[in-house]
């Protein structure tokens, strides 16, 4: 492993890091702003498909019963599917590095034991940030799971009702889930802000009376509440569910060959449209890291080292360089990194930017406002 071989704590050395950071941003921008070869292509194959099976599902009513499955199987495996492209794309830093051996266990011990909230968040920014580009592909595969549904149980009456209220119920509960996940924006560090803002709300309450204190911790602990139990629903009882659909499958004797079939039309839906979402989102999510970089980072430095504030150890403004490197290392503890299938249909997620997690100079300042 490496970390950072520049003095980041030296005004001229963070400079370095900064202008090397916003380069390679721009570089990956640049090349999400180009028009993406095909595309044509994959959304007419998309349609087509999506047409073709809805037809095959309307003249052989007892086939929905595979797309109910394999819609939950890819939904709950997702996580696993997104690792399935055989190559990987991230930034190339060709910068000096101070090389790690054993040493590199030191920050990542002080992450998890000092620091384990941070862990915590970048686990489930990672986990939860995954599902945003996701939630247009399940938006059309639960959609026209729930029209399936409804239609077969309720007007043609070919679909046993229990069984349709359960697959109605948990479908409305997993777009529920991702709608939140597009307002909260996880993969944008959203959960942090979220939990900042808690935070603030509940030291103003504080300053305040002791009745607006219960009343904001009431407010947080229902909001937590909340989130939990939606989480709780859509992560952890979609399993239920697929096994009653599957039971349902097996009773009407569905065909493997069709669940194979339906796995591989779902599965080139879902990828066009978790293409499509990852690189927007990958692009959104660039242009506001650039913009932070521009203005709370470079900057703010670049005025730091005009003034003649850093000519000796004792003279530069230590309060506003430590607020520069708080600004710097919390946008860039996480990159954004390209996953593709031998070059084609690339989608973007957002992962740990390693070289600055395993850097201990660097974890002091991940977490602070």
């Amino acid at each position: 492993m490496a970390g950072i071989c520049r003095d980041i704590n030296w005004p001229d050395g963070l400079r370095g890091e900064v202008i090397e950071e916003i380069e390679s941003e721009e570089r990956t921008l640049q090349r999400l702003s180009r028009p993406i070869k095909r595309s044509k292509f994959g959304y007419a194959l998309t349609f087509i498909l999506i047409a073709v099976s809805i037809v095959l599902i309307i003249l052989y009513p007892e086939v929905v019963i595979a797309w109910f499955i394999v819609a939950f199987i890819l939904y709950s495996f997702n996580f696993i599917i997104l690792f399935l492209p055989t190559t990987r794309k991230g930034k190339r830093d060709e910068s000096c590095r101070r090389t790690i051996g054993r040493e590199a266990w030191q920050p990542i011990k002080f992450l998890l034991k000092k620091k384990s909230k941070i862990a915590v968040e970048v686990g489930l920014t990672m986990f939860l940030g995954g599902m945003v580009p996701l939630a247009l592909s399940f938006f059309v595969l639960f959609g026209i799971g729930l029209f399936l549904a409804i239609y077969f149980a309720f007007l043609v009456a070919s679909l046993d009702t229990s069984l349709a209220w359960s697959v109605i119920i948990q479908v409305l509960v997993i777009i529920l889930f991702f709608v939140v996940m597009v307002l909260v924006r996880p993969d944008a560090q959203g959960l942090t802000r979220i939990a900042r803002s808690f935070r603030n709300r509940y030291e103003v309450a504080r300053q305040r009376s002791r009745w607006y204190t219960i009343a904001i911790i009431f407010v947080i602990g229902l909001t937590a509440v909340g989130l939990a139990m939606l989480f709780v629903g859509a992560i952890l009882l979609t399993g239920g569910v697929l096994a009653e659909v599957i039971g349902e499958g097996g009773r009407l004797g569905v065909s493997l060959l069709i669940i194979i079939l339906f796995f591989a039309v779902e599965l080139v839906i879902m990828r066009h449209f978790q293409a499509v979402s990852s690189r927007r989102m990958a692009r959104t999510l660039l242009e506001k890291r650039l913009e932070i970089l521009r203005k709370d980072v470079l900057d703010p430095l670049m005025t730091l080292l005009e003034q003649g504030k850093y000519a000796d150890e004792e003279s530069y403004d230590k309060e506003e360089f430590e607020r520069i490197k708080i600004n710097f290392f919390n946008v860039v503890i996480y990159a954004v990194f390209e996953l593709n299938l031998f070059g084609y249909s690339p989608i973007y997620i957002v992962g740990p930017n390693v070289k600055y997690l395993i850097d201990e100079r660097v974890l002091p300042y991940i977490g602070k406002v």
